[in-house]
């Protein structure tokens, strides 16, 4: 907490509420969408949760997992939100892999073909 001494409440109650993660629209919001009520008040209720603070600081997705049955609207778009981060990281994952894969058989191929 020394390393935050700079930050006071305020900062970091405005910080926490405008750049969370459950902040999902703000791409949407410039073009004139805006969350339904339900979705902005439990929000709102969330962010001024300091225990779900914690535990949304701890693990992302088990946190929205945990709190669906009562915040089930901003659950349901938080958890769709961050599924597509995890299937985009798996799919760089397997093309960085298969790009190593065959980086070490290629070399491996031209060890062969020096040594051969």
């Amino acid at each position: 907490m020394e390393n935050f001494k700079h930050l006071d409440k305020t900062d970091f109650e405005k910080r926490y509420i405008e750049n969370s993660q459950f902040n999902i629209v703000s791409e949407k919001k410039e073009r004139g969408f805006q969350l339904p009520l339900k979705e902005r008040e439990q929000k709102i209720d969330i962010a001024t949760n300091t225990q779900l603070k914690l535990e949304f600081s701890q693990v992302v997705m088990p946190f929205w997992i945990d709190v669906t049955k009562e915040y089930p609207e901003t659950s349901k778009r938080a958890v769709k939100y961050l599924t597509s981060f995890v299937s985009t990281y798996v799919c760089e994952k397997f093309s960085f892999c298969m790009l190593r894969q065959k980086q070490n058989t290629e070399s491996d191929w031209m060890l062969k073909m020096t040594l051969g």
